[in-house]
């Protein structure tokens, strides 16, 4: 496809998921591009997808609010995004645990 942008974000399923894998594509989802902008998990052993959803419920957000959703993107280091001509820039903080 022409002018098209293929970008190396990792895939993963929901359905390898420890908490509800038939409900939480979308902390999979942010999961996704969160891995893509080099966070990793807060704990060891634990899959960042869900620690996400552990994370959400244990503050009652609701993973199905894209407020809440930018919320746990911000609170995991994440502030803006920009694309250069030398690739993506990330502004991130400190994660909070």
């Amino acid at each position: 496809m022409k002018n098209s942008v293929k970008l190396a974000v990792p895939y993963k399923s929901q359905l390898d998921n420890a908490l509800n894998p038939g409900g939480a594509c979308n902390v999979t989802s942010i999961a996704m591009c969160l891995e893509y902008l080099g966070v990793t998990p807060l704990r060891q052993n634990i899959q960042i997808e869900d620690e996400l959803y552990a994370y959400m419920e244990s503050r009652n957000l609701n993973r199905h609010s894209p407020r809440d959703l930018a919320t746990v993107v911000r609170n995991y280091g994440i502030r803006s995004i920009s694309r250069g001509s030398r690739g993506k820039k990330v502004s991130r903080v400190n994660k909070v645990s």
